[in-house]
């Protein structure tokens, strides 16, 4: 199957998937979370339906055609999780959403283990299928509760914040 087209069973949002809870073993991602205005959300969504992994591989920014565009970074895409910055028509872009270079890419992953209760098991900074991307593999842990998950979010937000304050001043 590798290289292959495969047959499309069914089209949703990544963010409102409609399984039920822990209906698959694992979710594979190739190169379209970079397409979606909501990632955090999107890894949400398949930490739900995962009963265990989550693997992700997404563009590099120094190995696409997105090497002349500026990087989108952590903070922006926080803002974006809590409604701060709405999509607009005006701000669609030709591709990608999301451009990650390897920096912002880790913080992304660290941010989403954080809420998500998920182990990063492997970082590829180059992945080693087609070596375009970085890959990431997350195991769920088994106490996967939301208050937790709220709490590393609102930790994690206002340290990220804080960091990102004092590299501008």
């Amino acid at each position: 199957m590798c290289g292959k087209w495969a047959p499309v069973d069914v089209v949703a949002d990544a963010a409102k998937l409609p399984f039920q809870n822990e209906s698959f073993d694992f979710v594979i991602s190739s190169h379209m979370l970079e397409h979606h205005w909501m990632p955090i959300a999107v890894v949400g969504e398949w930490c739900r339906v995962a009963r265990e992994y989550i693997f992700i591989t997404v563009p590099r920014k120094d190995l696409t055609f997105d090497k002349d565009k500026p990087v989108t970074p952590i903070n922006e895409l926080l803002l974006r999780h809590i409604g701060a910055i709405v999509k607009t028509l005006d701000s669609v872009p030709d591709d990608h959403w999301n451009i990650w270079d390897i920096h912002e890419f880790r913080n992304f992953v660290g941010y989403c283990a954080a809420i998500y209760n998920l182990e990063v098991i492997e970082f590829q900074e180059k992945d080693d299928k087609v070596g375009n991307g970085m890959t990431v593999l997350f195991k769920k842990r088994k106490s996967n509760v939301n208050s937790e998950n709220s709490q590393s979010e609102e930790r994690y937000q206002s340290e990220t914040l804080m960091e990102d304050q004092d590299l501008e001043e």
